[in-house]
């Protein structure tokens, strides 16, 4: 339990790609649930796009969606 507080304080990795911000979009959903029913001091720092690159259009579309998530985060 500790090691997953340890790294939502870091911030969360994920790829530019597609599917890795479809499974974002699931964890905020959990992330969400759990600081509603058990833990009302989760906190999410941020989110850690890897794999970027400034070249493909596939990761300027993803890198557009994640700061509409940013929101959600508290």
């Amino acid at each position: 339990m500790e090691l997953a507080q340890q790294l939502l304080k870091e911030g969360i990795p994920t790829q530019a790609e597609i599917l890795s911000a479809m499974g974002l979009t699931e964890l905020l959903k959990y992330y969400h649930a759990i600081r509603k029913n058990s833990n009302h001091t989760l906190i999410i720092e941020g989110i850690l796009v890897t794999m970027y690159s400034p070249r493909t259009k596939l990761s300027a579309s993803v890198m557009a969606i994640i700061p509409d998530w940013t929101w959600r985060l508290k």
